[in-house]
């Protein structure tokens, strides 16, 4: 008897006269260490075979019933072996393996064995057919057969679903297929398989289809051409609904190139569309003009009510630059003008208008859209009047060969940026057009900021330091920290010339932590000397505020200087902390517990800063000079002055008030109860050098 390892062992069903089958059958269940359940009746039978766990059936031909078990629907993927002599029935379904127990034992075996087998690949081969058709379903993959010489078409289930043609039969004429699925436009679906069936070896398309549902697919096809028997040409191809990814990879690159607030082009957009327009511009010899438009104040409104309201002012702008443009297409030559509009900043936008005959008609377009832009507008229920700067580049006739279109596309853009930033520096709602000169100062600007950097480095800046004094004892309890910039070719810089450029270029925030740093070492020195209750003033920019490695810098700078906390005093503007509140106070409560003290500078000239004042850890708060200077002529400033040295008092802070130059300015500060003052009556900023001798002198104007 041959081995049969490769079986599975055997749980039979008898179904017969007898209470057992022959005994050969027996032998070679016994051998495979198989059982053998026995039924004579045929609903026991068929519970049993219900159960699912029979692997073979034997039908004793002689039973009463053995035809009807034969031929009825039965348990699929098992083996069904008839068990006696063929004449008993004559007609066996083509899966019925015939044993005949007379025969020798090891045909038997082998038969039965057969059997086995057989019915373990149809179990695999439906297993692995059902797992396809999940895969199928899952990946919204279908299989489709074209019988070219036949003219049909044999959908899968699957494929049937995926083209829409549920209730569909399973073959179908492919004229009629071409119909259904191709709508309006079959042209694609006939040219597609007519050359696969001429002999292309394969090939693959996508369409987007119409189903009869209403749902619009895109698919994408993929054939082979097959040779099938006697000559017959077969298209064999697959079918998968690739919509849902079609509608991811559309909107990833729909945001790719969209700003997601105002549904505008983006900076990346804006490129594109400016290469592809200075292209056509050169084939029709005419020019496009860039607009780069920044708004006036727009800082003040997300500072005053708040980013939600900024967000509608911008959509609202965004709606006013469409309209702008659909007003002025009488400027251009054709009708058909590549026209773009892009969000490129927070509050900055860009056009790109094409086809225009002359460098005039880009100023004129221009100052409509600076018209259109100064109409109030309503948001967060106040009426709001805002202007905006224009700059505008306009190309010459481009040559149409031999010509870096996408470089010529960046020096527009810059170009227009170089001039709108020209038209900030004139003042509120200018436009300016481009011209040489402005790259000069662009020039100019990227020195002075590779001079800063360099200065750095090399040990030009300096740290000033300006006294703060106690009205009521009249001495030195304090200095602020100033920087100043001392080149050598030059002498000192004026701290306008470059502070505001150190700002816009981020050269602010290694600048800064230096001037904490060597301020920390100062106020260490002069502690060490004998003044130990002296504090030391350093202001924050909003760009070191919005450093992530903030507390860091004053941690180590503390650390590496053996600075107390308590006598570091760090100044931050309203508007710096307006920005955003909630973050700013995060950290303000944080740098608290590190035990500096901290200080509003330049308080009365933020904006909603009372509303949040009660939340902040503050410790000081200074008056900006703007109402000390005219406290002695002025009521308003005075009153002003005045009940913020009240209000300061009763939330216990500190008052100090800043640009105090008269005797008679720091008489009514002492009257009003004001804490400290700084300014050029006690001193200017002056070199370590100089401010130590004042705090050894103690050259400041006593108290009366």
């Amino acid at each position: 008897m041959p081995p049969f390892a490769v079986v599975h062992p055997a749980r039979c069903l008898w179904f017969g006269t007898a209470s057992s089958p022959p005994r050969a059958l027996q032998a070679v269940i016994a051998e495979l260490d198989g059982e053998c359940l026995a039924s004579g009746d045929l609903v026991s039978a068929r519970r049993l075979l219900e159960a699912g766990d029979i692997s073979a059936l034997l039908i004793d031909l002689s039973h009463k019933d053995a035809r009807e078990l034969l031929h009825e629907p039965a348990v699929p993927e098992i083996a069904r072996i008839a068990v006696g002599d063929a004449a008993e029935l004559p007609s066996l379904p083509a899966d019925v393996e015939l044993l005949d127990p007379a025969r020798s034992a090891a045909e038997v075996a082998r038969g039965f064995v057969r059997s086995l087998r057989a019915a373990a690949q149809a179990r695999a081969l439906a297993q692995a057919e059902r797992q396809l058709d999940r895969t199928h379903r899952f990946a919204r993959i279908g299989a489709f057969e074209i019988d070219w010489n036949a003219q049909v078409v044999r959908c899968s289930p699957q494929a049937r679903r995926i083209f829409g043609l549920d209730g569909a039969p399973e073959r179908m004429a492919l004229t009629d297929f071409a119909e259904r699925v191709g709508g309006a436009n079959p042209d694609p679906w006939h040219c597609w398989w007519s050359t696969l069936a001429a002999g292309a070896p394969q090939g693959a398309f996508e369409q987007r289809i119409a189903r009869a549902d209403g749902s619009e697919r895109v698919l994408r096809l993929h054939g082979e051409h097959v040779k099938g028997a006697a000559g017959a040409i077969v298209v064999q191809a697959v079918v998968h609904d690739i919509t849902d990814r079609r509608r991811v990879e559309e909107e990833l690159e729909y945001q790719a190139n969209h700003d997601d607030l105002t549904g505008l082009a983006n900076r990346r957009q804006l490129k594109d569309a400016l290469v592809r327009a200075l292209r056509d511009a050169a084939a029709l010899g005419e020019r496009v003009a860039v607009f780069i438009l920044d708004l006036d104040r727009f800082k003040d409104v997300n500072e005053s009510l708040g980013h939600a309201a900024g967000d509608e002012l911008l959509i609202e702008m965004a709606g006013r630059l469409r309209n702008g443009l659909r007003a002025n297409a009488g400027l251009r030559r054709r009708t058909q003008a590549p026209d773009l509009i892009a969000r490129i900043g927070g509050d900055e936008f860009a056009v790109v208008v094409g086809q225009l005959g002359h460098e005039a008609a880009a100023t004129v377009i221009g100052e409509r859209l600076r018209t259109a832009f100064a109409e109030p507008i309503r948001v967060a229920e106040r009426e709001i009047a805002l202007t905006t700067c224009i700059g505008v580049a306009v190309s010459g006739v481009l040559p149409t060969e031999a010509f870096d279109h996408d470089g010529a596309a960046d020096d527009l853009i810059k170009q227009a940026d170089m001039a709108m930033h020209a038209a900030k520096a004139r003042g509120r709602s200018t436009l300016c057009v481009y011209d040489p000169s402005m790259r000069r100062d662009t020039e100019e600007r990227l020195e002075l900021e590779a001079a800063m950097r360099r200065g750095l480095e090399r040990g030009e800046f300096e740290v000033w330091y300006q006294p703060r004094v106690d009205l009521r004892g009249g001495r030195i309890v304090g200095f602020e920290a100033l920087v100043r910039w001392r080149r050598p070719e030059i002498g000192l810089v004026p701290p306008l010339q470059f502070i505001q450029l150190a700002e816009e270029c981020g050269f602010i925030v290694p600048l800064g932590a230096f001037v904490l740093r060597e301020a920390c070492r100062q106020a260490h020195e002069w502690r060490a000397a004998g003044f130990a209750e002296l504090a030391i003033a350093v202001n924050l920019s909003a760009a070191q505020f919005r450093d992530r490695a903030l507390e860091e810098t004053i941690v180590d700078a503390l650390a590496a200087t053996g600075l107390p906390a308590g006598a570091l005093e760090l100044e931050l503007t309203e508007s710096t902390i307006m920005e955003d509140v909630e973050s700013a106070l995060v950290l303000l409560k944080q740098l608290k517990t590190r035990g500096v003290h901290l200080a509003i500078d330049d308080f009365g000239t933020g904006y909603s800063s009372l509303a949040y004042l009660r939340r902040l850890p503050l410790d000081c708060l200074k008056i900006d000079r703007s109402f000390v200077a005219d406290v002695t002529t002025d009521a308003d400033d005075a009153a002003i002055a005045a009940l913020i040295v009240t209000m300061a008092h009763r939330l216990r802070l500190t008052v100090v008030a800043e640009g105090a130059e008269t005797e008679e300015q720091v008489d009514f500060l002492r009257r009003e109860g004001c804490d400290q003052v700084q300014g050029f009556f006690f001193g200017k900023p002056t070199p370590a050098a100089d401010a130590t001798a004042l705090l050894e002198h103690q050259l400041v104007a006593p108290s009366a």
